[in-house]
């Protein structure tokens, strides 16, 4: 890829966006993962990205462009309708699950131990 290719235009030129769809379709993610890394040198994050982006819209790098950079750098993120991007905050929930699940176990082991 040189420098002054867009990654849309590296994938519009390199990549059968039928070929990708119809894997995933087939539920055959990680060989169009696979397809999409061999065709275009991208790694692994930006090629499953490009493989999320064409599952959630067939259309999705064929024209009016998102900003492919932006969406590749997020932590835990999904294409969602339209394009958009929800990021999770995974880190709260687990919190939240960690001191739920500590009130439990106290809870069993005062129960056991003094008879509450």
């Amino acid at each position: 890829m040189k420098n002054s290719d867009s990654i849309e235009q590296v994938i519009n030129n390199t990549i059968d966006k039928s070929k990708v769809i119809g894997l995933l379709k087939s539920n055959k993610k990680i060989a169009a993962i696979k397809y999409i890394r061999e065709q275009t040198g991208f790694g692994l994050k930006q090629s499953k990205n490009i493989a999320d982006n064409l599952a959630a819209n067939s259309n999705f790098y064929g024209g009016g462009y998102p900003d492919f950079e932006a969406s590749t750098t997020q932590e835990n993120t999904t294409p969602q309708r339209g394009n958009h991007i929800k990021v999770y905050n995974t880190n709260r929930n687990n919190k939240l699950l960690l001191a739920i699940l500590i009130a439990i176990i106290l809870s069993i082991y005062l129960f056991f131990d003094f008879g509450w």
